[in-house]
């Protein structure tokens, strides 16, 4: 798992995240930059499988993701850039992805998915994807990759979360589906951003029986 631990400091946003491994290394990644123009880039992806070789995956992509926001602010070029970089030496993974992009004095959201579910929009208190698709990467050579926008509003928060939060099973072997999960999460948004992430991973954890079968990775960008 490679992920950000020590988030840039603002007046005008705030970062939160949870990680959890399924095993001791895993392929969950979150990195965050902020860049001289006080823009944050964002990687939130999760590379297939588990254990050394997942991991060593996520560690060349998050080196890749350090290269590329010199490159260009432009999520689509900057996910193809790591795409085009590491397609002939991760041949066994793929990568599931959300590429980020936060100009703060605009509250302006660029993002760029490479075949990861939709993050979330909390608005007043309610709950709607952001929308948009793309292609997974390292499955073809050239995936499908196109760039939103959405601009924010002073309380608005950006939710993302990985796979494992959703991909439990129940006592009965009856697995907690996304659509279950969102409708969780839906009830829970009127909460503070921390007790909300808490919120989430209990009733995850309670549905599972406290068993997981996947890396856990919250993040949540919330707006001043």
């Amino acid at each position: 798992m490679i992920t950000s631990r020590n988030f840039p400091d603002s007046s005008d946003y705030k970062l939160y995240s949870y990680f959890q491994p399924y095993i001791k290394v895993g392929g969950d990644i979150l990195n965050v930059i902020k860049e001289k123009d006080e823009s944050l880039h964002i990687l939130f992806g999760d590379v297939s499988g588990h254990g050394i070789s997942a991991a060593m995956v996520a560690a060349m992509t998050s080196i890749a993701f350090g290269a590329t926001t010199k490159r260009s602010d432009s999520t689509d070029k900057n996910l193809l850039f790591i795409h085009e970089l590491l397609k002939d030496t991760i041949t066994l993974h793929s990568f599931s992805s959300v590429y980020m992009r936060y100009i703060p004095y605009e509250r302006k959201l660029e993002y760029t998915y490479g075949g990861h579910h939709c993050a979330l929009l909390i608005r007043n208190k309610i709950c709607i994807p952001v929308e948009g698709s793309g292609e997974i990467l390292f499955t073809t050579p050239i995936p499908y990759l196109r760039r939103y926008e959405l601009y924010l509003k002073k309380g608005d928060r950006i939710l993302l979360y990985s796979d494992g939060l959703f991909q439990v099973k129940n006592r009965e072997g009856n697995p907690l589906s996304q659509y279950q999960f969102l409708e969780a999460i839906r009830s829970l948004v009127v909460e503070d951003t921390n007790s909300m992430i808490r919120s989430i991973l209990s009733y995850s954890s309670s549905y599972g029986d406290g068993e997981i079968s996947d890396d856990v990775t919250i993040f949540c960008l919330e707006v001043f």
